[in-house]
C-alpha cells in the first residue's frame, strides 16, 4: 500500500481520516498529491416516502433497522446487547448476510430477544430505510459509511457510532446522533429516547435530509476534481 500511495501522480480520499492515515504510513509528501472526495448518494433514489408501508407491515412500529454486513466490525453483538438493555417496545430488523449469523441467532434465542429478527442480505435498501423509523450503525470500525448517506437521504434519524468519517458527517443531536463504539448501555438509551420522541427523530431525519441534498448528492459534487477553484 505504501508504495502504491507513494508511486501515484494523484491520490484521492473518501474522508480526511483516511487522509490523515496514509500520512502517517507514507509521510507528509502525500498531503500535496492528495485530495478528499466523499462518497455522495443519489437523492432520487433514496428520497423520503409518505405512502403506506409496503415491505414492512408485518412488523410493529417503531422499527429500528441495520443494513450491512453480518461482521465483527459492525458491532452488532452491540446492538443485540442494547436491545436486551432497552426500556421501550420497538422491533429491530437486521439486514444483511455474514460469518456471524449463527451468533447472532444463539443470542437473540438464548436471550430470548422479543421484536428481533435477522432478515438476510437485501437488494432494496432504497425501499426498505424509508419505511424503518430509525436507522442504526453500531460498527467498531467503519471506513466511510454509504448507508450512513443513504439513511440520511432517506429522511431518517440514523444512530452510528463515531468510527470512519461519521464524526465529519454527522452534527450530533442535530441531523444523527453519535454514540461511542461498544458501549450498548449509551447505544440502549438513544435508541430508546427515539423511540419515545416522534418529534425527535422527525426533525432529525428533516435535517439529515437536507445536508445529504445540499452537499452529498451526485448531483452537486463533481467527481473526481481537486479544489483549484475549478
Amino acid at each position: 500500500m505504501k508504495y502504491v500511495l507513494n508511486k501515484a501522480d494523484n491520490v484521492y480520499f473518501v474522508s480526511e481520516k483516511l487522509k490523515e492515515k496514509a500520512v502517517l504510513l507514507c509521510g507528509n509528501e502525500i498531503e500535496e498529491k492528495s485530495a478528499i472526495t466523499p462518497n455522495t448518494v443519489n437523492i432520487n433514489k433514496f428520497k423520503p416516502t409518505h405512502n403506506e408501508r409496503k415491505i414492512l407491515t408485518e412488523y410493529s412500529q417503531p422499527t429500528v433497522v441495520f443494513i450491512g454486513n453480518l461482521v465483527k466490525q459492525k458491532g452488532l453483538h452491540y446492538l443485540l446487547e442494547a436491545k436486551k438493555l432497552s426500556e421501550t417496545k420497538y422491533t429491530l430488523l437486521i439486514y444483511g448476510d455474514g460469518p456471524q449469523k449463527e451468533s447472532l441467532n444463539a443470542y437473540i434465542e438464548n436471550n430470548n430477544l422479543k421484536d428481533t429478527h435477522l432478515m438476510g442480505k437485501t437488494d432494496i435498501p432504497e425501499k426498505i430505510i424509508p419505511e424503518s423509523d430509525i436507522m442504526v450503525l453500531p460498527s467498531i470500525s467503519e471506513g466511510a459509511s454509504i448507508v450512513a448517506l443513504e439513511s440520511m437521504s432517506c429522511g431518517k434519524a440514523l444512530i452510528a457510532t463515531d468510527t470512519g468519517n461519521i464524526a465529519n458527517i454527522i452534527t450530533n443531536n442535530e441531523n444523527g446522533i453519535i454514540v461511542p463504539p461498544r458501549n450498548p448501555k449509551i447505544l440502549q438509551e438513544q435508541i430508546d429516547n427515539l423511540v419515545t420522541d416522534k418529534e425527535k427523530r422527525n426533525r432529525i431525519g428533516k435535517n439529515a435530509r437536507q445536508l445529504i441534498v445540499n452537499e452529498y448528492s451526485k448531483m452537486n459534487i463533481p467527481y473526481l476534481k481537486k479544489e483549484e477553484g475549478v
